[in-house]
């Protein structure tokens, strides 16, 4: 995918598009991503929230959560009180470039075989871990990590389950001497 300069409302909506995605997060700019793969489709993406790569925030997991209850990081959503106790909760979602990933601590939640087979089992054929394996393996890139945060953390399973993947996600290990997060 190239990279597309920032343009406002009125002009973005006189281009001419094939696809727009709206919502540039994880999954949104891995859809636009994929598309372009063909130099033919023109592919635009709406975002509400604003580029905010180069923040300093953003960029540091230790500092993620400075970016809770901050309406230019996130949409501030509330559940409504709850029948137990009545409280409201927060319900976190990113409202910048990168989606809610850009603002849960760098992480990778991978879901269990038992989970995703459960999907299947609610009566959608092709929705558990073998079915939906291949489209993991396409949407991202695991990158291999180093000797040492290898045998620190034991990233084996992950690394046989998604193996390599050529997507346009890219996952990597936190850094063995990383004393911040190993």
């Amino acid at each position: 995918m190239t990279e597309t300069p920032k343009i406002e409302a009125a002009d973005f909506a006189r281009q001419p598009f094939d696809y727009v995605i709206v919502g540039g997060g994880t999954a949104g700019l891995a859809v636009a991503a994929r598309l372009t793969e063909n130099p033919s489709i023109v592919v635009g993406v709406i975002e509400a929230g604003l580029d905010r790569s180069d923040d300093l925030l953003v960029r540091t997991p230790l500092l993620h959560s400075q970016l809770y209850e901050k309406p230019e990081y996130e949409w501030l959503f509330k559940t409504v009180p709850q029948e137990k106790d009545g409280k409201v909760h927060a319900c976190t979602r990113g409202r910048l470039l990168g989606g809610s990933s850009s603002i849960n601590f760098s992480m990778l939640a991978k879901l269990s075989k038992q989970c995703l087979d459960s999907w299947a089992a609610l009566g959608n054929p092709g929705w558990d871990r073998d079915g939906l394996l291949p489209y993991y393996r396409k949407s991202m890139k695991l990158n291999r990590p180093s000797p040492d945060t290898e045998r620190l953390l034991d990233t084996t399973r992950m690394q046989e389950w998604i193996g390599e993947g050529d997507g346009p996600i890219q996952a990597s290990w936190p850094r063995a001497e990383d004393t911040h997060i190993a």
